[in-house]
């Protein structure tokens, strides 16, 4: 009789084990989720949701000025702009030479353009002339935003949003990590990831890694 009880005692045993590991498995929190165009979310998808997203790639786009009055004054603006942007007719298409000029090389360089966008007058009186506009194909930062949203029902202290990059042969390559306060539940919040690492030229797609608490 008691080999018989401490038999069914084991196999009882066994069973909550196994129903456990199914629950574990199977937990709805920590189910893996694919967002539209295959990419992957992992981690507490059950509390943290990303709503949306996009990445941009960014490249440097230069300006190269000589003064008017003095040859010797040459002036070079430098910003980063959008990888895509296409800048092989922005000396005959004024309205693209003006929304570049006056998004990318106004304010931060305290300039006044003349009618035509083709030179300026620096913040210290010269006047100048564009000699020309350059960029290459070489990626000079990836930035990914998005919103993220508390769609559990626990008030989350520190969630993190961690965005994984990887080449077109599927090789991980980096990842950059966001972190957002105090979100209550049924709340969004918008996060923003920079990566400019040795292999941002490779990177093909992301990935999302999401935790609903600190690590550990």
């Amino acid at each position: 009789m008691k080999k018989r009880l401490i038999i069914i005692g084991i196999v009882a045993l066994l069973v909550c084990v196994g129903l456990s590991g199914c629950n574990q498995i199977s937990n709805p929190l920590t189910t893996d989720k694919t967002l539209p165009r295959g990419i992957k979310v992992t981690g507490d998808t059950g509390q943290i949701e990303i709503v949306n997203h996009q990445m941009v790639k960014r490249k440097y786009l230069q300006i190269a000025s000589t003064s008017d009055k003095f040859s010797d004054y040459k002036d070079t603006f430098r910003e980063e702009v959008p990888y895509e942007l296409n800048i092989s007719d922005i000396n005959s298409n004024l309205s693209k030479r003006k929304s570049i000029c006056d998004s990318y090389f106004t304010k931060n360089y305290w300039t006044v353009w003349n009618n035509n966008y083709t030179g300026y007058t620096s913040h210290l009186g010269l006047v100048y002339h564009v000699d020309g506009y350059s960029s290459d194909n070489t990626v000079t930062s990836l930035i990914v935003t998005g919103t993220a949203k508390n769609i559990g029902t626990e008030f989350l202290n520190t969630p993190y949003i961690i965005v994984n990059f990887y080449n077109a042969n599927g090789a991980w390559l980096a990842s950059q990590t966001a972190n957002k306060n105090n979100v209550p539940s049924g709340y969004t919040w918008n996060f923003r990831v920079d990566y400019s690492g040795e292999f941002r030229n490779d990177v093909s797609y992301i990935s999302f890694e999401v935790k609903a608490k600190p690590y550990g």
